[in-house]
């Protein structure tokens, strides 16, 4: 039974994360993992395929920067 109560804790506190290039799924304030640095998508940018950008403060998924290109580090808060 413990087993299962820690798979599923497990399983519950992962957060979906983005990487530079990801299509922005949904309207809302995205926040860098790194930094902290927040930038809000609205519905009307949705609708131009918007795509989740190199940090502009860490320069978190540019080679050289926080973190590398293919690692996540955008999350959704709000």
């Amino acid at each position: 039974m413990q087993i299962y109560f820690l798979l599923f804790s497990i399983i519950m506190s992962q957060e979906t994360l983005y990487k530079v290039g990801d299509l922005v799924p949904a309207a809302g304030r995205y926040v860098c993992t790194v930094c902290g640095f927040s930038i809000e998508y609205l519905e009307k940018h949705l609708a131009y395929g918007v795509k989740f950008p190199v940090c502009p403060v860490c320069h978190a998924g540019e080679e050289g920067g926080a973190k590398a290109p293919h690692e996540d580090f955008w999350k959704k808060v709000a």
